[in-house]
């Protein structure tokens, strides 16, 4: 009988230790999903594939934060931050940091749902330009057709050639 109660007591120990931990990791789930939702880019509202940090101390895809200062600058206006509508510089600045942690937690399942289905399926289209791209510089000529079709397009996260 004592055996029977200390078993008990130890499974209601078990199961009260199970819960904290389970707890503990939804509490922390939900902290690195919030945090996630600071690297998401202003302008594409998306995980960036190419990470830069602009003057502005934000975290922007690199091509669309070029595209949007060429833009304010052909305009003739003060560039301006798509975060804050601040006037910033045009430097841009790497995030090789951002863009490893993105690349991991979205790997390890910490970051879900459709910021990482979005972001697995622009690094799935990166993946097959680049491919290609490899098959069209050693001579591949469906290789070469599809890339100018792409570009032509603006398909698969390649500048539009107007």
């Amino acid at each position: 009988m004592a055996s029977a109660t200390r078993a008990g007591k130890r499974n209601r120990e078990l199961e009260e230790k199970l819960e904290q931990v389970q707890e503990r990791e939804k509490r922390t789930k939900t902290s690195v999903c919030a945090a996630a939702e600071h690297l998401v880019c202003a302008i594409t509202h998306e995980l960036p594939l190419d990470p830069v940090t602009a003057e502005d101390g934000f975290i922007y895809e690199e091509r669309d934060i070029k595209e949007w200062i060429r833009k304010k600058q052909a305009d003739g206006d003060a560039v301006t931050s798509p975060r804050t509508n601040v006037v910033m510089g045009t430097k841009l600045f790497p995030a090789v940091q951002v863009r490893n942690n993105i690349k991991d937690l979205v790997s390890n399942g910490v970051i879900d749902g459709e910021l990482a289905k979005q972001w697995k399926k622009s690094m799935d289209a990166k993946e097959m330009v680049e491919t290609t791209k490899k098959k069209a510089e050693a001579g591949d000529v469906k290789a070469m057709c599809d890339l100018g079709i792409w570009y032509r397009d603006g398909q698969f996260g390649l500048t539009r050639n107007d």
